[in-house]
């Protein structure tokens, strides 16, 4: 949580309000690092996680109500722009075109054909990424 990075962050300052980044940042001759470091990292992967979490059971709960092992690629769509609504088109775009093991170009053509991909390919594929919500 935030309080915890700003009370790792005031123990590694160590000089009161001004921080030298540069040092918070630094490794140690093991290549460890501070305590804001590790929950930072932490905080991200958390993040990453549970995100990651949130679209597998939306595309899961889709194919669910569908009946369907597969979904048309609109249907991935509306499902990630529900999951993520600040997500921008764009990045919507590189999303349904790596789950479906396209090119960003070939996306809106197999949209508008009403193309249909296996869920767990797509899941998969998805995977192969960074996910990350907006």
């Amino acid at each position: 949580s935030f309080s915890k990075l700003q009370k790792a962050l005031l123990f590694e300052a160590k000089k009161g309000r001004n921080v030298a980044y540069n040092e918070i940042f630094e490794e140690d001759e093991d290549g460890n690092q501070g305590d804001f470091c590790e929950l930072l990292r932490a905080q991200h992967l958390e993040e990453i996680i549970a995100y990651d979490k949130k679209l597998v059971d939306a595309i899961t709960d889709a194919a669910n109500r569908e009946g369907s092992e597969s979904l048309p690629l609109a249907t991935y769509r509306e499902v990630l722009q529900v999951a993520d609504p600040e997500k921008p088109r764009a990045d919507v775009n590189l999303y349904l075109a790596r789950g479906a093991g396209v090119e960003i170009n070939e996306v809106m053509g197999r949209e508008s054909n009403g193309e249909e991909v296996d869920v767990k390919e797509f899941i998969l594929r998805l995977r192969d990424g960074l996910l990350k919500k907006s």
